[in-house]
This record gives C-alpha cells, sequence and structure tokens, in this order.
C-alpha cells in the first residue's frame, strides 16, 4: 500500500494497492476498524486525490484502454465518472472543488464539476496550457500543483532541452570565513 493522499478531515486515507495481478485505489478510514474501501476500475489504477469536501475521489484507470481520469464517490459505489478523454493522469483538485486539473497530451487540462442531485455534473475539459513535465519512475511523486484559487501552477517541467547539462565541481574546497581566525 502506497499513501497518494488524505482527506481535508484527515479521517481517510488514499492508497495505491499493488500486487501481482492488479493495482487498485483504496481508501483506509479512521474509524477504529481500519475498513479498506475499493474504489471500483475494472483495470489498473492509481493515484486518488481527495475532492476538498471529501466525497470524492479522483485517479487514474487504464479500464478503457489508456490512462483516463475518473472521479468515484469515496465509498466504493459503482457510480463513476470519466473526466478525460483521449487519455489523462496526475488529477488535482481546485480548493473550493470546482474544478479538476489533469495532464492530457502534453497539456494541462480543467474540467468543471458540480455537486448534483444524482451525483456530479462534469463539464467539457479545456486546455489551459502546454506543459512538458519532468516523468518519475514513482507515481507517488508530485509533478505539479496549483494555487487554491486555481490561478497559479507550479511544473516540475523538463524545459525545452533534449538532454540536460550536469554541471560537476571537482576538488571543491570551501572558502576560508573571514571571521574565522
Amino acid at each position: 500500500l502506497s499513501p497518494t493522499d488524505w482527506s481535508a478531515s484527515l479521517h481517510r486515507l488514499a492508497l495505491d494497492e499493488a500486487n501481482l495481478s492488479k493495482n487498485q485505489v483504496v481508501t483506509l478510514a479512521d474509524n477504529g476498524t481500519g475498513d479498506i474501501t475499493a474504489i471500483s476500475s475494472g483495470g489498473f489504477a492509481y493515484g486518488g486525490k481527495f475532492s476538498p469536501d471529501g466525497r470524492w475521489l479522483a485517479y487514474v484507470s487504464n479500464e478503457s484502454g489508456q490512462n483516463e481520469v475518473f472521479v468515484a464517490g469515496i465509498r466504493g459505489s459503482d457510480r463513476k465518472w470519466q473526466i478525460s478523454t483521449g487519455g489523462g493522469t496526475a488529477p488535482r483538485w481546485k480548493q473550493d472543488g470546482t474544478e479538476l486539473y489533469f495532464v492530457s497530451n502534453g497539456a494541462l487540462m480543467a474540467a468543471s464539476i458540480r455537486s448534483a442531485r444524482d451525483g456530479l455534473e462534469i463539464g467539457s475539459a479545456q486546455p489551459l496550457f502546454r506543459v512538458n513535465m519532468a516523468s518519475f519512475l514513482r507515481s507517488q511523486i508530485t509533478n505539479y500543483t496549483v494555487t487554491a484559487d486555481g490561478q497559479h501552477f507550479l511544473v516540475n517541467s523538463t524545459g525545452d532541452q533534449k538532454t540536460l547539462a550536469l554541471d560537476l565541481i571537482i576538488n571543491w574546497q570551501p572558502q576560508a570565513s573571514s571571521a574565522a581566525h
């Protein structure tokens, strides 16, 4: 089990559960019994992120044949909503829960989300800007974050270079301090 998020109330954890036959997103409740609820997915799933109100969990699953972003209720119901089309990873919520951001085909995307009587109303995803994110072997490493108002993003970008430069300093000696005598 690898933790990916915790709810705002701090009473529930999102975890990636990996074993030889599957990878799924589960939630662990801090209710004294250690209840684990599997978030339904027909494929390899990972990267769960709680909505700010703690009612929903965004995650990535390849159940459609490619990685896509989904949102499901945290109680493990069969109801879920596909947010991305044409690929999607790395979901992040706007602090007020009205937008969900994700990465799709080299662009940072935003989809509007609104609670409705029968679940959620999802707006079509719109591209915000192109990104060239650094990739990591571990999915738990955050490659971007968003401010509470959704107006600023901090992105771990590889830039436009095909190769990255590395400066190696050898025989380094600390500079003598003028105060030390």
